[in-house]
């Protein structure tokens, strides 16, 4: 009797630690003989298949750096290892971005002469498949001024003075200078002098 109790008993200890109930809810319900490790732990059953990424944060959607692995024979098919994934921005003024990315962008790619690009620009920011703001232009730059005719002087006391086509840098706008011109008395725009002052203004 007392052998026949001890068996039962060792039975029933064995049943609870293997197969029996509880055992059933400790262990996972996974083909061991044809599971695959994964990438970044865990396992997957034989025939089963998950989706892997090449990177977690990639310059563009997340389904353009995706593949199906599929587990077979306990060999896992494909190489991302990467088990989630932020879309980017994809058609921005710096091409495709990661979610994060931020950079200034402008509404215009040029301003006139003596305009700051700083009044036509705005921060975008990339987050998670989404860019901020709508200006379209990666890069400003202001129009290079140039001297254009304000008009004649006859006072030949004016200043200050610069030659046409050099001298005088234009990088001022609404600046003034002179340069001498020659005609003869009574024929050019003073009638009473040979020489005037021609006015030019940047702009």
């Amino acid at each position: 009797m007392r052998r026949g109790l001890l068996s039962i008993a060792v039975c029933s200890t064995l049943f609870a630690l293997v197969g029996g109930p509880a055992a059933a809810q400790l262990m996972p319900l996974v083909n061991w003989s044809n599971s695959c490790d994964l990438p970044w732990g865990g396992v997957l059953d034989g025939g089963s298949n998950v989706t892997a990424y090449s990177q977690t944060l990639p310059a563009g959607v997340c389904s353009s750096f995706s593949e199906t692995r599929s587990c077979a024979g306990r060999t896992l098919s494909g190489s991302y290892t990467n088990q989630s994934c932020t879309n980017g921005c994809t058609g921005t003024p710096w091409g495709n971005v990661s979610s994060g990315y931020s950079n200034t962008a402008y509404s215009a790619s040029q301003v006139a002469c003596g305009s700051s690009c700083a009044s036509v620009a705005e921060t975008r920011t990339c987050a998670d498949g989404v860019m901020s703001g709508s200006y379209t232009h990666a890069s400003c730059s202001m129009a290079t001024c140039t001297w254009t005719l304000a008009g004649i002087s006859c006072d030949s006391g004016m200043g200050p003075h610069c030659t046409t086509g050099e001298g005088t840098p234009c990088d001022v706008p609404g600046q003034y200078c002179f340069f001498v011109e020659s005609a003869p008395q009574g024929a050019g725009p003073c009638p009473d002098i040979f020489h005037y002052l021609v006015i030019l203004r940047c702009q």
